[in-house]
């Protein structure tokens, strides 16, 4: 089977390109599923609800399949220093309260209320199992409908909105064997 090219995914800090939103999603590029903080088999959770989620925002160097032109098919990959500038300007934009369903339509009373990169060289880890330099966030979730449609599971996880440049194409033996991967565990998946 030919391989897929693999292209990094960057941002212009200084420019107009950047993450613009967080969308709430039923089925995540990410395929990791957010952490709802009312499950007490949590070691962090409490009785009462929270009406806060947990997620990966975006995964450090793992390969997502994507298909557009010019590009045709081929894998986008997040490294973990393109993730730290994608938040950085994130930040700076000042856009955690720009939260989307579905990448269709926006939304009020969800805003992002804690952020952090995974380091473990920093004590920084996570209750999903990433790569170091995976962003992870926690939202808040005062719209009791958008509330009612994360406990019903419409939304499982997050997506982010971004207008961002291919970057070089990244040839690495790793990345080749991780797309492998991502390919059987696809087919059996469907």
């Amino acid at each position: 089977m030919e391989q897929l090219k693999t292209y990094r995914l960057m941002v212009d800090e200084k420019g107009d390109n950047g993450v613009m939103a967080v969308s709430f999603v039923d089925s995540p590029a990410t395929q990791e599923e957010w952490l709802m903080f009312k499950d007490a088999k949590l070691k962090f959770a409490t009785d009462e609800e929270k009406r806060e989620v947990l997620g990966v925002i975006m995964l450090a160097d793992v390969p997502i399949y994507r298909n557009n032109p010019p590009y045709g098919e081929h894998y986008i990959i997040f490294l973990k220093e393109d993730i730290r500038a994608m938040v950085r300007k994130f930040f700076k934009d000042k856009v955690v309260d720009k939260v989307t369903l579905q990448h269709l339509t926006g939304t009020d009373g969800v805003w992002m209320v804690e952020s952090f990169i995974t380091d473990k060289t920093q004590g920084i880890g996570s209750p999903f199992n990433v790569p170091d330099g995976s962003w992870i966030g926690r939202f808040y979730v005062e719209n009791d409908e958008v509330w009612e449609g994360v406990k019903k599971g419409d939304f499982k996880g997050f997506s982010i909105e971004a207008m961002l440049s291919y970057g070089p194409e990244v040839n690495d033996p790793l990345v080749a064997e991780m797309q492998e991967i991502y390919r059987m565990l696809n087919k059996l998946l469907k």
